[in-house]
C-alpha cells in the first residue's frame, strides 16, 4: 500500500478526534484495519476505538468481509479466491496497541520482533494459486504459523462458527476455568502434566535401559573375573613365546641325551657301551695273556671303557644340572594361549586387555549405579505425579466451586435474552477412560471433563449442546456465556458476526443490552441487523455495495450522529425510511445514550 494508506496514518488521524491515546493501554486493542483488492473491497480504511463498534448494511454488502480480513490478520487460511478481480493480489493491514505487560510483547521479543505498544500486521493474498503471499510484523518478514503466535489471545471472531465450537464439549473447561479466575491454576496443571509426562518418558527410558544392562551383568561378571584372574602384564606373551622357544628345544635335547645315556649306560634288559667294553677289555686282557701282542690291543680297549664311563658320568652330572621339567613345558604353553586368547578378543595387546578390563569394571559399576538412577527416576516420577494429582485436586475444585456459579449465571443471562425457562448445567466427570478402576488418568487440563449441558424449555432433561440447541439458540447461548465471561476472559477484542440472528422484538432489546454489557470490558465490533444493537454502538460503520466504473464495489466509512439516524431507520423501515422509522430510530439512541450515562 502507498503511504498514505498506511493504517498508522490513518490511526493518527483518527486519534486526534478521538481524543489522545494513553501512552500504554490497560487492555489490547485493535486501532485500525486497513483492505485492499480484497473480495469486492478496493480499498476500505477503519479505524476503531474502545467500547462497542456496529457495522451494519444490507445483506451481501460485505461486511462478512471485513470479519474474513481480520481472520486471515490472526492466521487464518487464505484462499486465492479472496483476491479482487483483475487484482495481483490482496493487502491486509492491522495495527494493534499492546498494554506494557501483555503476552504478545514477550511473543514478539522471543522472536526477536520489534516488541512496544504498537503491533502492525501485513498480509498480503495473491490471485495466483500456488503463489506464495507475505506476512510482516513490525516491518520484518514472517509466517503464517508465526503471525497465529504472536496475535493468539488478542481478537476472538464470535460468528456461526464459534456457536459450532461452543457445542464441542472440548471447550467447555477454558470457559469455566476462565469464570472461574483459575487461569494460573490451569497453567500451574499443564506444566505439571508436561513435567508428569517427561518423568514418565524418562522413566520409561530408564527401566529399558537397566534391563539391557541386567541382561549384560553374568557376562560381564565372567569377562571381569576371567581378565583379573589372568593378571596380564604388558610384554609377558614374548616373554612366554621366548621361554617356551627354548623350553621345546630343551625338549628336543633331553630326548637326544638320554638316547646317549641309554648307549652308554645301557639298562636292565641291554648293556650299554660301558658294560660291553668292559667284558671287551676282559676278553682282551685273557687273550693277551697267552698272546702278548695283544696286549697293546687291551690297554686301548680300557682307555676306551675308561672314556665311555667318564662320558656317562658326565651325561648324568649335565642331566642334574638341566631340569626339563615336561609338565612346566605344558603349563607355560596353556598360559600363552589363554593370554592371547584374551588378546585376540579385548583390543590385540595386553595394554589394551586391560584398558578393556578397566572399562568392564566401570560398566559393572554403572549397573549397581544404574539401579540407584532407576530408584531415582522412579522417585522422581512419583513426585511429579503427586504434583500433577495435586495440582489436578486444585483447579478440579475450583472447577467444582464456579460450575454451580457458572450455572446460575448463564441461565439467568438467558432469561434476560427472552429464553425463559431455558437452564444451564456445567457438569463436571472424572476422568476415568483407559485406567484401572478407582483411578483418574490425568490431561494437560485436569483430571475431570467439562461439558454444559442445555434445557431450552422447562421440564426438559439437561443434554449436549450439540444434540439439542438450534442455531437461534446458540447464538443466544454464546452471548450469554460472552456476558457472563465479560471481563474474565484474556481476549480484549470481540468480532461478532451477526451473533444477535434469529432474535426481534423483546429479545432483541435483550440482545443489545447483553452486546453492550461486553463491550464495558472489551472493544466489540459487531455485524448487526438489529436496530436496538445498532443504536448501542459507540461508533457505527456502515457497509454498503455501490457500483463504480460498471463494477460493483463494497464502500465502508464511519457515520456521523445525523447518518446514524437514517442508518438505523432503514434498519426498523427498510429502505426507504418514513417519519416513524426515523423517530423510532432516534428514540433507540437517545435511550442507549442514557444507558451509558446511568452505566
Amino acid at each position: 500500500m502507498p503511504d498514505d494508506a498506511r493504517p498508522g496514518l490513518r490511526y493518527k488521524r483518527a486519534a486526534a478526534a478521538r481524543g489522545p491515546r494513553p501512552a500504554s493501554p490497560a487492555k489490547p486493542m485493535l486501532r485500525s484495519l486497513a483492505i485492499r483488492d480484497f473480495v469486492l473491497i478496493p480499498r476500505i480504511e477503519l479505524s476503531f476505538g474502545p467500547g462497542l463498534t456496529v457495522l451494519t448494511g444490507e445483506t451481501g454488502a460485505g461486511k462478512s468481509a471485513l470479519l474474513e480480513a481480520a481472520r486471515l490478520l490472526l492466521g487464518g487460511r487464505a484462499e486465492p479466491d479472496l483476491v479482487r478481480a483483475g487484482a495481483e493480489r490482496a493487502e491486509l493491514e492491522a495495527l494493534f496497541e499492546l498494554p506494557a505487560e501483555h503476552p504478545a510483547r514477550a511473543r514478539l521479543a522471543e522472536r526477536d520482533y520489534p516488541a512496544g505498544d504498537e503491533l502492525l500486521v501485513r498480509r498480503t493474498v495473491p490471485a495466483r494459486p500456488g503463489a506464495r503471499g507475505q506476512v510482516t510484523i513490525n516491518g520484518r518478514l514472517a509466517t503464517v504459523a508465526i503471525l497465529r503466535e504472536i496475535t493468539a489471545g488478542l481478537v476472538a471472531v464470535s460468528s456461526q462458527h464459534e456457536q459450532r465450537t461452543l457445542s464441542d464439549p472440548d471447550t467447555h473447561a477454558e470457559l469455566l476455568d476462565a469464570f472461574a479466575g483459575a487461569g494460573s491454576l490451569r497453567e500451574r496443571m499443564a506444566e505439571a502434566h508436561r513435567r508428569l509426562t517427561a518423568a514418565r518418558r524418562d522413566l520409561e527410558v530408564v527401566v529399558g535401559e537397566h534391563a539391557r544392562r541386567l541382561e549384560r551383568v553374568d557376562w560381564l561378571r565372567d569377562r571381569v573375573r576371567e581378565l583379573e584372574q589372568a593378571r596380564l602384564r604388558p610384554g609377558e606373551i614374548a616373554e612366554l613365546e621366548a621361554d617356551l622357544a627354548a623350553r621345546k628345544a630343551g625338549a628336543r635335547l633331553t630326548g637326544a641325551l638320554e638316547r646317549a645315556a641309554a648307549e652308554l649306560a645301557g639298562g636292565d634288559d641291554a648293556p650299554g657301551a660301558t658294560a660291553r667294553l668292559a667284558r671287551a677289555e676282559a676278553a682282551l686282557r685273557e687273550a693277551a695273556a697267552l698272546d702278548p701282542r695283544l696286549q697293546r690291543l687291551a690297554e686301548e680297549t680300557a682307555e676306551a671303557r675308561a672314556v665311555a664311563d667318564d662320558a656317562a658320568a658326565e651325561l648324568a652330572a649335565y642331566r642334574d644340572r638341566h631340569d626339563f621339567d615336561p609338565a612346566r613345558l605344558e603349563a607355560l604353553e596353556d598360559r600363552l594361549h589363554l593370554l592371547r586368547r584374551l588378546v585376540r578378543t579385548h583390543g590385540g595387546t595386553e595394554e589394551a586387555a586391560r584398558a578393556r578390563l578397566d572399562e568392564l569394571r566401570a560398566e559393572l559399576d554403572l549397573v549397581d549405579r544404574h539401579a540407584d538412577h532407576r530408584a531415582a527416576t522412579e522417585r522422581a516420577a512419583r513426585e511429579a505425579e503427586a504434583a500433577a494429582l495435586d495440582a489436578a485436586g486444585t483447579l478440579g475444585a475450583a472447577r467444582r466451586r464456579a460450575a454451580r456459579r457458572l450455572s446460575r449465571e448463564v441461565t439467568a443471562a438467558l432469561a434476560d435474552l427472552g429464553m425463559d425457562g431455558a437452564a444451564v448445567e456445567v457438569r463436571l466427570a472424572p476422568r476415568t477412560e483407559g485406567t484401572a478402576a478407582g483411578e483418574l488418568r490425568l490431561a494437560p487440563d485436569g483430571a475431570e471433563t467439562v461439558e454444559l449441558l442445555f434445557a431450552p424449555n422447562p421440564g426438559e432433561g439437561r443434554r449436549p449442546l450439540a444434540r439439542i440447541a438450534s442455531g437461534g439458540e446458540l447464538s443466544r447461548l454464546l452471548l450469554a456465556v460472552k456476558r457472563v465471561l465479560a471481563g474474565r476472559e484474556p481476549t480484549a477484542t470481540y468480532l461478532f458476526d451477526e451473533i444477535d440472528a434469529g432474535v426481534s422484538g423483546e429479545a432483541a432489546r435483550r440482545v443489545a443490552a447483553a452486546i453492550r454489557d461486553v463491550a464495558r470490558h472489551h472493544q466489540v465490533l459487531c455485524v448487526t441487523h438489529l436496530p436496538a444493537v445498532a443504536a448501542q454502538g459507540a461508533a457505527h460503520v456502515l457497509v454498503e455495495k455501490v457500483e463504480e466504473g460498471g463494477r460493483t464495489v463494497t464502500r465502508a466509512r464511519e457515520l456521523s450522529p445525523a447518518e446514524r439516524v437514517e442508518a438505523i431507520a432503514r434498519l426498523v423501515g427498510g429502505a426507504e425510511p418514513g417519519p416513524k422509522a426515523r423517530a423510532a430510530a432516534a428514540d433507540l439512541l437517545r435511550r442507549a445514550a442514557a444507558d451509558d450515562e446511568e452505566a
